[in-house]
């Protein structure tokens, strides 16, 4: 099994930052309020974990000829065999995405499926996925 670190982009702990930065001015503004009765804290903390949780849940690997993906919730896996075609260094802003970061690759699958994926290296992966299927077309 080989596995494949996600690409983290900025946008992501940009979102992070200013997601903590709620709860803390809230603090800042009225702390004894927030002392006494804490539980008025989740529902602004419980975006950050979720965050947290799909910045370090995110990744993807190759087992003998699936590719597993999972990001927090987002959790399968595809028949290598089944990807028809790989476009690289494109960003797909609606469907399947299992990543977090801009420039990573789309892949077609199945009939009408697609998925995004960004590893921290989209020609690694490729030519992985193109050592188990070499009838993977590939376009930039």
């Amino acid at each position: 099994m080989k596995k494949y670190k996600a690409r983290k982009g900025k946008f992501i702990y940009f979102l992070l930052f200013g997601l903590l930065l709620i709860p803390l001015i809230s603090f800042w503004v009225d702390h004894e309020m927030i002392i006494e009765r804490p539980w008025i804290m989740l529902p602004l903390i419980s975006p950050v974990l979720l965050i947290l949780w799909i910045l370090l849940d995110t990744s993807y690997a190759i087992e003998g000829e699936w590719l597993k993906y999972r990001s927090a919730f987002n959790k399968g896996k595809i028949d290598i065999r089944s990807i028809t075609e790989i476009r690289k260094n494109e960003t797909m802003w609606v469907g399947l995405k299992p990543a977090i970061a801009k420039n990573g690759i789309i892949l077609k699958y199945g009939k009408y499926d697609e998925i995004y994926l960004a590893p921290l290296d989209n020609d690694q992966m490729i030519s992985d996925l193109k050592n188990i299927n070499p009838l993977i077309k590939v376009s930039n």
